[in-house]
């Protein structure tokens, strides 16, 4: 990647060094097997192959307790694999941000913190049916919780002062690396005991809710909360609880993790995550940092993800989560990245969800990061949703763009330069490309290796270009 290709913030929209606007399409690439050292073992060419599907960035996911395994105690060995298939990513066109990912706060009850850095005081970790539940029943997960964002100390030293000094040289060992954008500073901020108490309120207003940490009593509960007028006064209500914590104890540590960052890393672009409980739709009260660069990188699930309950999708729920991002997005006055949506893990009979998600991300205008990559990714349903055509980077300003699986339509007010579509199923002389409005020339790349195209479309003027591309 060229000078060209460093990505800024500009309010609500990415832009790159040629001052062309840029959306991406991508990926988490998070291993969470210990096996494999916390790191898939890709090679350049399956980079490529990704690239030439269409993705152009991954959420690369990085480990607390993988990079400091004992207090002061960093792994370079570590560290230099995941520079190595960042750089890998570079070199075949896509755009990488690191993620601090943690489920469940740390290693003893799920991934992310050094298991040094849980402090229980002695308290008993429960478990439900699902991986999350933790986060509502474990007395010891909360616990550990709390004391993190309380910032309590260990050893006489805070336990985000660990974190903190942790951050400094993980941003000082990536220092340089191409095609590194930034951090995401902590994966799905879960809020604690206020979030076990917003519950209790929740709970208090369904009748005979249950155990939730049944499956079948779940799968009951989600199966009724199919009034929306209902389910958005449940998720005020956690907003209530939550918004509180957002704004004093997670944006205390946004700010603090942002200086760290901005101070080695000028350039790098911030990722701030809402609360755990947005990703349901509750609201957010996050806001801004202190250094330039943010980026609002919320995510969105419907209440059935992980549950198997695909059956039990319900749109209106779904309309409200990606509604509340796009009102804290405008709020803030910056680009939006959905870090995660979807997880729908290979199984058929989620199409109409995925529809419905990629084209609010498409009206909103977005840039996303589907969860996630697999090694069978490409045999799986979600593919094709995800190899999508799009407008990756646009000489003036994105008006509107949309793909119905065959035809590509875009309208957008141009400015001199190149202007980037990727195409997928593109036949070498069996397509067509229409200008309504405006006049422009096109040249297209076909990658012999998958079929799909990129479209490099020129205006030499000031004006407003409306085309569509269709595929047969």
């Amino acid at each position: 990647m060229s000078e060209n290709s460093k990505i800024t913030t500009k309010f609500r929209r990415f832009v790159d060094g040629q001052g062309r606007e840029r959306l991406f399409n991508g990926l988490n690439m998070v291993c969470k097997e210990p096996d494999l050292g916390f790191v898939y073992p890709l090679g350049s060419s399956d980079y490529q192959r990704l690239s030439h599907n269409g993705i152009n960035i991954l959420r690369f996911g990085i480990y607390w307790a993988a990079i400091e395994p004992n207090p002061g105690e960093y792994n370079e060995t570590y560290l230099q694999r995941v520079k190595e298939q960042l750089i890998y990513a570079c070199e075949a066109g896509i755009f990488t941000f690191l993620d601090f990912h943690q489920d469940l706060y740390g290693v003893s009850f799920g991934g992310g913190a050094p298991a040094w850095a849980e402090v229980t005081d002695g308290l008993p970790h429960i478990t439900g049916d699902l991986w999350s539940d933790a986060y509502l029943i474990s007395p010891a997960l909360n616990r550990a919780i709390e004391h993190f964002w309380n910032n309590d100390p260990l050893c006489g030293i805070g336990l985000q002062e660990y974190f903190l000094h942790m951050l400094k040289h993980t941003v000082e060992f990536f220092s340089g690396t191409p095609g590194l954008l930034g951090y995401d500073l902590w994966n799905e901020p879960y809020p604690g005991l206020s979030g076990q108490r917003a519950l209790s309120e929740v709970m208090a207003l369904l009748s005979e809710s249950g155990n939730l940490g049944q499956s079948q009593e779940k799968a009951r509960l989600i199966a009724g909360l199919t009034d929306i007028d209902f389910y958005r006064r449940l998720t005020d209500i956690i907003s209530q609880h939550t918004i509180s914590f957002e704004q004093t104890k997670l944006m205390s540590f946004y700010r603090r993790a942002s200086e760290v960052v901005h101070g080695l890393a000028p350039q790098a672009l911030i990722f701030t995550e809402p609360c755990y409980f947005t990703n349901l739709g509750a609201d957010s009260g996050i806001m801004q940092i202190d250094v330039p660069g943010q980026v609002f990188a919320p995510h969105g699930y419907d209440l059935i993800v992980d549950t198997g309950y695909d059956n039990l999708y319900d749109p209106q729920r779904v309309e409200l989560i990606f509604q509340r991002h796009r009102q804290t997005g405008e709020r803030l006055d910056v680009p939006i990245l959905i870090g995660e949506w979807g997880a729908f893990e290979g199984r058929p009979g989620n199409e109409k969800a995925a529809g419905q998600m990629l084209n609010m991300i498409e009206q909103n205008l977005w840039s996303h990061t589907y969860w996630s990559w697999a090694k069978d990714i490409e045999s799986r349903p979600e593919w094709g949703f995800l190899v999508r055509a799009y407008p990756a980077a646009v000489a003036g300003k994105l008006v509107s763009y949309h793909w119905d699986g065959q035809l590509f339509e875009m309208l957008y007010d141009a400015e001199p330069g190149i202007t980037e579509v990727f195409v997928p199923n593109v036949p070498k002389r069996e397509y067509e490309l229409k200008t309504w409005q405006g006049a422009v020339d096109a040249e297209v790349t076909v990658w012999g290796n998958t079929g799909h195209a990129i479209f490099r479309i020129a205006s030499n003027k000031r004006q407003r270009v409306r085309l569509s591309i269709m595929c047969p």
